[in-house]
């Protein structure tokens, strides 16, 4: 008898080598909406040779996706709410390009919290599925899910130290983001070695990051003056308008009493550009408000967005020098 790891070894195939056909990806092209709804297809698979290169692969595919009303369709027989029709080309060697079409059946399910989830029902074994896969390579060439191609994912044919360093690319590649910047942190060991290129990848994300939190800063803060001047102008008497702006004065700053006034000349529908273009250029006159405290300041537009373009002018640098 053999011992530990004698016999024949099954090489299974893996997911990148196939074409996918996701439901959620034809939920955001929209074509799922009703009706009949067609599209293309695009993906691109890399290849890796015996010497390492890699040769990327462009891939079209042509799809019909028909959405059951209140008529029954082709597959009403087994309760599906619509169908999918796939055409492809398949080329063997120095045959001519055979042309391919199959169609699968959709059914969908309702959630516990509402809403409509759309599934694939597969033609290799009639599962529920919510992807099926397409091989680029082989005899049988047609839709079947994963466990029918027998299909692995690139991480059960890495090993441990393989594995690590994946998931430490990933969160450097989100490390702008608390949760990944602490998770890098709290790792016990560290397998991979950063490089110049993952040094910028991981200082772009916390530009990017930052950068996202300010202009988010920024709309609240459009909103929020937006606001105060609707309720400053829904008071009457003249005494109330005066007891609200001197509570704003004491809590937000002679910043954000300015930027009222400011934003009853602005027109609000402009882009994000073009107003804070015309912000700057109203309060390029402005005394030094240093003098507030730092809640005070979050509240000043001209300090938000000053410090937005000291993050947009080191997020250019960063990128001049490139990796």
């Amino acid at each position: 008898m053999g011992g530990y790891g004698s016999g024949r070894r099954v090489r299974c195939s893996l997911i990148s080598e196939c074409l996918p056909v996701d439901t959620s990806f034809l939920l955001k092209r929209k074509m799922l909406t009703g009706g009949k709804q067609g599209g293309k297809l695009t993906f691109t698979i890399g290849m890796k040779d015996i010497k390492g290169k890699v040769t990327e692969t462009k891939h079209n595919l042509s799809c019909l996706v028909e959405r059951y009303g209140e008529e029954e369709g082709e597959f009403s027989k087994v309760d599906a709410a619509g169908h999918l029709t796939l055409r492809y080309g398949i080329k063997r060697g120095d045959t001519p390009v055979q042309p391919a079409r199959i169609e699968v059946a959709m059914v969908t399910t309702q959630p516990h919290f509402g809403g409509q989830r759309w599934w694939f029902l597969a033609p290799c074994c009639g599962r529920r599925v919510r992807i099926l896969y397409l091989p680029v390579s082989g005899d049988q060439i047609r839709l079947e899910c994963r466990q029918c191609l027998n299909l692995n994912y690139v991480s059960q044919r890495q090993s441990y130290i393989e594995r690590c360093i994946t998931y430490e690319k990933y969160l450097l590649s989100n490390y702008g983001y608390w949760w990944a910047m602490d998770e890098y942190r709290s790792l016990k060991e560290h397998y991979f070695k950063i490089t110049p290129e993952w040094e910028y990848i991981r200082a772009r994300s916390v530009f990017d990051r930052e950068l996202e939190i300010m202009n988010r800063l920024i709309r609240c803060q459009r909103m929020l003056l937006r606001d105060d001047i609707q309720k400053l102008s829904s008071l009457k008497s003249e005494e109330d308008r005066r007891v609200y702006l001197d509570f704003l004065l004491s809590n937000r700053g002679k910043g954000y009493i300015l930027d009222m006034a400011r934003m009853l000349h602005l027109d609000v529908t402009e882009s994000e550009k073009a107003f804070e273009e015309e912000y700057m250029q109203m309060a390029a006159g402005d005394e030094d408000l240093t003098v507030m405290t730092p809640e005070q300041l979050s509240f000043y537009l001209k300090y938000l967005i000053e410090r937005k373009r000291d993050m947009e002018r080191e997020l250019e640098r960063l990128v001049s020098f490139g990796p």
